[in-house]
């Protein structure tokens, strides 16, 4: 393997095809996932052969890991998923949301481990009910929770989505209640079921299995049910899906109503699966977010915030990422987010910004940096000279980028930097001056991600002396 002698690291491309795909079939859905959005070579489509389709190399490896699980479970799961790719398939199997535990011991729910696999947890509830159980996280937190529920015995239940403010009212499913200013909860309930308000029904049996994936603004539920069909003395799964919208505003969280007697398998959660889905959707979260979240998936346990994010970054360096605490300059504010340690360019030109841009915010970064901190906050430039900001010269990389994606000479209209900075400031790579509010300065995300690019710069000692304390 050799190496890149202007960055110095190594290219997992660069292995022997076979060694590659040993590597890469050790890493789980959310890995691959990453490892694509990170670097752009993974996004690259390769030739699996004569009459194939082209496919990256983190879409081969999730495809054959997806299937090969499916072989083990036994049971049709391919058509609740079939609209996702390989990766995001790959995902939603292998992760799960939290119950809140401590609201189901409160009920009189008795839980406890499966003493063949931690992957599950085994649910009973031997008073008459009704009770309900609710996810730990909501839509506002994570934005995909997820149950798989294994019916153990055939008593009435119901599953959906209810409104977080109602998660303490225990027929809240059952009668389909409505919050101020959100949605009714809704979902599927069992067909022996009487009284629910819930409009979808189906049957349940021992060896039914219920899978409830619900996202910000849907939800989406999946019940296998196993039935002899025609008389047949085998058993066969009958699938059948319904689905629902809801304000993507609205916090949700995943909702199941139990009666007498109940007992249930539930897929246990991948905690650390949970925290990096969500602040991947984001970007990067405010510490007090990120803490928050942590509560909220991995809840009462005794591995203190500081030691998560160390041990997630354990699994993370194989991927050259890195989840980075930083205080930032600008408002003295903690945010989380994540960092490619990498300095190769291919992984440089993830950015959804054009050359041009990528330019404008370098020019940008480097003018504000030039500025004093003062008493008052961190150093600033205005909105007038922001727009009058010429771009910064591209490196010979992205020159080379630049001759195939834009024209030459390709330059930003007042427009386009006033668009630009919008974006820029929508994303946390700039944020509005404390002391001005017609200001820019540095945001957040910048000091995550460019850490090692801004202290490389010619900066006033105050300043530099300023950033290198709380970075």
């Amino acid at each position: 393997m050799e190496e890149n002698n202007e960055t110095g690291t190594y290219s997992l491309l660069q292995l022997p095809a076979e060694l590659l795909s040993t590597i890469m079939n050790r890493l789980d859905g959310l890995s691959l996932v990453m490892l694509e959005a990170t670097n752009t070579l993974f996004r690259t489509p390769k030739e699996l052969g004569a009459g194939q389709e082209a496919r990256s190399w983190t879409e081969t490896v999730a495809g054959k890991k997806v299937r090969e699980l499916r072989r083990k479970l036994g049971h049709p799961l391919h058509s609740f998923s079939s609209t996702l790719n390989w990766k995001l398939q790959l995902h939603l199997e292998t992760s799960y949301s939290s119950l809140d535990y401590t609201r189901a011991a409160e009920a009189g729910v008795h839980s406890y481990q499966s003493a063949v696999s931690s992957s599950a947890a085994f649910l009973r509830l031997p008073t008459i009910g009704p009770v309900m159980l609710t996810s730990k996280a909501s839509t506002r937190h994570c934005p995909l929770l997820h149950w798989h529920i294994t019916s153990l015995c055939n008593p009435a239940l119901e599953v959906g989505v209810i409104p977080r403010s109602l998660e303490g009212q225990s027929s809240a499913l059952h009668h389909a209640r409505q919050a101020k200013d959100f949605p009714a909860a809704n979902g599927c309930r069992s067909s022996i079921t009487k009284g629910s308000r819930l409009q979808h029904s189906f049957d349940n049996s021992e060896g039914s299995m219920v899978k409830i994936v619900a996202g910000r603004g849907w939800w989406r539920i999946c019940i296998m049910t196993l039935a002899q069909i025609d008389n047949s003395p085998i058993k066969r799964y009958l699938l059948k899906e319904v689905s629902g919208e809801f304000p993507i505003e609205a916090d949700m969280k995943l909702a199941m109503t139990l009666w007498a007697d109940a007992k249930l398998r539930l897929e246990h959660p991948l905690a650390c699966h949970t925290f990096l889905q969500a602040t991947m959707a984001r970007g990067y979260l405010a510490q007090s977010e990120a803490k928050d979240l942590f509560e909220q998936v991995i809840g009462g346990a005794s591995l203190g915030f500081g030691e998560f994010l160390a041990a997630l970054n354990l699994h993370l360096e194989f991927l050259q990422l890195q989840l980075r605490q930083i205080r930032s300059p600008s408002d003295n504010a903690g945010y989380v987010g994540f960092v490619n340690k990498a300095a190769d360019e291919p992984s440089k030109s993830g950015t959804r910004l054009s050359i041009p841009q990528n330019n404008f915010f370098r020019a940008l970064l480097e003018s504000i940096a030039g500025r004093e901190v003062s008493e008052d906050g961190p150093g600033y430039i205005t909105s007038i000279e922001a727009l009058n900001t010429s771009l910064s010269q591209p490196s010979q990389a992205s020159q080379a980028a630049a001759s195939t994606q834009q024209p030459k000479g390709a330059k930003l209209t007042m427009q386009e930097k006033n668009d630009t900075l919008d974006l820029l400031v929508s994303q946390g790579w700039l944020a509005h001056a404390p002391q001005s509010s017609n200001g820019y300065t540095i945001g957040p995300r910048s000091f995550l991600e460019l850490q090692e690019f801004l202290l490389s710069l010619d900066l006033p000692d105050a300043t530099r002396q300023a950033w290198q304390d709380v970075l």
